[in-house]
């Protein structure tokens, strides 16, 4: 899931829809549906299946999102469908609007790397605790967002719309793990306990994080080296900050947990401050209570796992190959036909040797995926592997 990333075409599909209105002629292709708490905008007639389901997916969440943080939405909710990619995900905004971008394909779930319920669902808990978490108002909110006839986007030519901004949507000023975490902890909580929040591989992560003994990243480097230099990028903010909200429920309460999210009169706009309110501690205090509790966790699970043997292993490579595609076995060279994406480098098509490990980069790849880099296939008679591009990109 994509999480807030801009979506160009949103805004455009937006305008010609309320151009064209609710019209009725048969040759009408982007239509739209509305409910008192929603616009669903949809391309007719090869979508329209889905939208009596995506209204109720979306009502459903919508209804929870208000009486859990004391949510009243500050302008109705969009929800756009679009079918641009092969992996299904979602795009939001909170600002000068609420809407939400979806992309109706199946949801990727490589490696177990999501642990959704049905798409749509899961989408709509997910994306919807956004826009609850960033469009919260409180008295002093409403003022200004009156007083401004709106809430106010930043705009590069104009530095003064930060500050605009500011004071009419305070809680869009947070880091991406603090949006991530949230919506992946209710996502989960919503789903019955079926998510990412408790899914194996967050886990997985981060018992061989203790194990190898790798950096744990404190808020800051997290923003500014982690998504980065790590070959999951911006997935760490999901990692991060769903484990970090886990560890606050778990520790604190759940109910300190929304407390933290919510927008009432008396609370602190800016979230660190707001938390520092809600704990009694800085946020960076507690964090490192986390990064603590987590070793202290993990190598007691750890130790309950080395009590059995485990398979022998052979490492191939000396250095990490980041992330793989589907491998091929070549007798003619003794070796591994695959795609790799390692960090710091372009994906590309490689030839690992099964006799010392070395890496032979055939052809790079343009727009791979994240975690599986292509799909690949091989055809041994030809001595030809077939691979796609462009990803997740139109």
């Amino acid at each position: 899931m994509t999480g807030i990333r801009a979506a160009s075409a949103f805004g455009l599909a937006i305008l010609l829809s309320l151009a064209a209105g609710t019209a009725q002629a048969d040759d009408d292709y982007l239509k739209q549906m509305q409910t008192d708490d929603l616009r669903l905008v949809y391309y007719d007639p090869i979508q329209t299946y889905l939208t009596p389901y995506v209204g109720k997916a979306y009502e459903n969440s919508f209804a929870f999102q208000r009486r859990m943080f004391d949510w009243k939405a500050w302008d109705k909710p969009v929800i756009l469908l679009q079918d641009l990619s092969d992996n299904g995900g979602a795009a939001m905004r909170s600002t000068p609007f609420n809407g939400i971008t979806v992309d109706i394909a199946p949801i990727a779930t490589t490696f177990e790397t999501w642990t959704p319920g049905e798409r749509f669902f899961t989408v709509m808990n997910h994306e919807m605790v956004h826009v609850a978490t960033l469009d919260v108002w409180n008295d002093d909110d409403a003022f200004w967002r009156n007083f401004f006839h709106g809430k106010v986007a930043p705009v590069t030519d104009h530095p003064e719309t930060i500050l605009y901004n500011y004071l009419s949507q305070p809680r869009s000023w947070v880091p991406r793990w603090y949006l991530e975490g949230s919506a992946v902890f209710m996502e989960t909580w919503m789903g019955g306990g079926l998510g990412r929040a408790q899914g194996g591989y967050d886990e997985m992560v981060f018992r061989a994080m203790v194990r190898d003994n790798a950096r744990f990243y404190d808020p800051l480097g997290l923003e500014s080296e982690g998504k980065a230099v790590d070959f999951q990028v911006g997935v760490n903010d999901y990692l991060y900050g769903t484990r970090f909200d886990s560890y606050l429920a778990l520790t604190y309460g759940p109910e300190k947990l929304i407390a933290w999210l919510k927008r009432g009169n008396g609370s602190k706009g800016y979230y660190a401050n707001q938390f520092e309110l809600i704990y009694g501690k800085p946020l960076d205090d507690v964090w490192a209570d986390w990064i603590k509790f987590e070793h202290d966790f993990q190598k007691k699970n750890l130790e309950a796992v080395n009590k059995y043997p485990v398979t022998p292993v052979t490492r191939l490579s000396a250095k990490p190959l980041g992330s793989v595609a589907r491998s091929y076995y070549n007798p003619h060279d003794n070796s591994l036909i695959t795609a790799i994406r390692p960090p710091g480098l372009l994906a590309a098509i490689a030839e690992v040797s099964l006799k010392d490990g070395s890496v032979k980069l055939v052809k790079k790849i343009k727009g791979p995926s994240l975690y599986l880099a292509t799909s690949l296939a091989d055809d041994p008679a030809r001595s030809k592997a077939y691979y796609t591009t462009h990803h997740c990109n139109w």
